[in-house]
């Protein structure tokens, strides 16, 4: 059709998180970055202020790990990261002319038994850094996650009755 245009991005939004502000995608496209993530905490209840959905490759382990605040620069927003949750991610179409599919695959690690391995989310995430693109995370784009309705957990780790 004459004059229509391709999308420039994809946001990416799981069914069970829920951003904590009404302009998440304005928030993370206001980057112009290849890859921005909002940060949501992962379905771990025994967890203290982490982990949440941003990782970091540790190459001891031959693993990803979670971030700590020892791995963020004080007042930063915006936050370079090596893997992130794709419930809460704003993707510049771009870079899928760039990386080779498949794009997602969940990936056994021989070393790791099942379910351990590589997530979908950073099998992507992985490509992405290995074609020399950086992602990144925006730390005031918040969401909450859903355990099994009605109860949701927070951004700051309490559990709370969804209406």
């Amino acid at each position: 059709m004459p004059g229509r245009r391709a999308p420039r991005h994809i946001f990416f939004l799981d069914s069970d998180v829920v951003p904590d502000r009404n302009d998440a995608i304005l928030q993370l496209y206001q980057w112009y970055t290849p890859a921005t993530c909002g940060v949501y905490r992962l379905k771990r209840i025994d967890a203290q202020v982490f982990p949440f959905s941003v990782y970091k490759w540790d190459p001891q382990k031959n693993a990803y790990r979670y971030l700590t605040p020892d791995d963020i620069p004080k007042g930063w927003r915006l936050i370079p990261i090596e893997g992130g949750g794709l419930g809460l991610c704003l993707i510049d179409m771009h870079v899928f002319d760039i990386i080779d599919e498949p794009y997602f695959k969940w990936e056994l690690y021989p070393w790791n038994p099942p379910p351990g391995g590589l997530s979908e989310d950073l099998y992507f995430f992985k490509k992405l850094i290995d074609k020399g693109i950086q992602p990144y995370a925006d730390l005031q784009v918040t969401a909450s996650h859903y355990l099994a309705p009605p109860v949701a957990l927070k951004f700051d780790g309490t559990l709370y009755n969804t209406p």
